[in-house]
């Protein structure tokens, strides 16, 4: 081989050398990786700026499949007051050993060496591809943390809508306009009502509700100096950018509010292969999209007449 060809060959073998050592095998994680060494804490900050609402999760490094844990079921019994030479009773606690299955949120694409070739003048396809990666992951994540339901998607763990469920104050949809800031006191004082003072709380809320909270704290003023006028100094009405209220916390998430409505839903009722009682079912549905959860489409209905019917939506 002439040596300005292996000079050649060498110099290129120097500045690719992990593309050469992934491509000399096929083994899974041999060779080096083909993305920056500081790739981690890149993604650990993009997911930070996408995605406010990973503040509510706490790391936890479990090594197995399943995550065990003991549940508290029951403290110790009420009692606890008792003469100076009485027998103090033993009264403990009541646990039950709880196992999840860990899920596991990954995505994988790819992008050819002849795009990486043929666009290298451009774009760097390769990273072009791994921020969108991130970013569809990042959104996956926010509507798992929002509205996954372990029971309706066993791929998925379940959100704070689900757990929710059970203590939630549904005001009037899409009508109520608070004027005070009494109603993030309300539900502050009904946690605490369940002796929820040490659990951890956040507000999650969307962009414009936050907006209106800050617009309602209007017992702050701030005073703006004045130059080239007559006036020294004006008032300028409160509507600080709240970060917390009462020192829970507030979350902006894009996902909070619905930004559409779910087109028609078409039922059908096949008559057989169900238990379903005669009768007419009415439906309203709506869908949970990266956009977060839709307004609910508009009400439709289905009669059932046999009497081991089913109705597909």
């Amino acid at each position: 081989m002439p040596k300005g060809l292996v000079r050649q060959f060498n110099m290129f073998a120097r500045e690719n050398k992990s593309l050469i050592q992934k491509a000399l095998t096929s083994a899974t994680n041999v060779g080096e990786a083909l993305i920056p060494e500081h790739l981690e804490e890149v993604i650990t900050n993009t997911i930070v700026r996408l995605s406010p609402e990973i503040a509510m999760v706490t790391p936890r490094f479990d090594p197995q499949k399943f995550h065990e844990f003991n549940r508290l079921t029951a403290l110790p019994a009420a009692g606890g007051a008792m003469g100076e030479g009485a027998t103090t009773p033993t009264r403990n606690s009541t646990y039950a050993r709880v196992s999840a299955q860990l899920k596991v949120i990954r995505r994988k694409g790819s992008v050819t060496n002849f795009l990486q070739d043929s666009s290298a003048n451009y774009i760097d396809a390769a990273a072009a591809e791994m921020e969108s990666h991130l970013t569809a992951h990042v959104y996956d994540m926010i509507i798992y943390m929002l509205f996954g339901n372990l029971f309706a998607d066993s791929y998925s763990f379940s959100g704070l809508d689900l757990f929710t469920v059970t203590n939630r104050v549904n005001e009037v949809q899409g009508g109520a306009v608070p004027t005070t800031l009494s109603f993030l006191d309300t539900m502050i004082d009904a946690n605490l009502d369940k002796q929820g003072a040490a659990h951890r709380k956040a507000f999650v809320t969307s962009p414009q509700m936050i907006s209106k909270i800050s617009q309602l704290l209007t017992n702050v003023r701030l005073v703006q100096g004045l130059s080239g006028s007559g006036m020294s100094t004006v008032e300028i009405p409160g509507g600080w950018r709240l970060a917390a209220y009462r020192d829970i916390p507030i979350i902006a998430s894009g996902a909070c509010r619905p930004k559409i409505t779910l087109g028609t839903v078409t039922t059908a009722s096949a008559g057989t292969g169900g238990v379903i009682t005669n009768d007419e079912y009415f439906f309203r549905v709506s869908a949970v999209t990266w956009d977060g959860e839709s307004l609910a489409s508009a009400e439709v209905s289905e009669t059932t007449s046999g009497g081991a019917d089913t109705i597909t939506i």
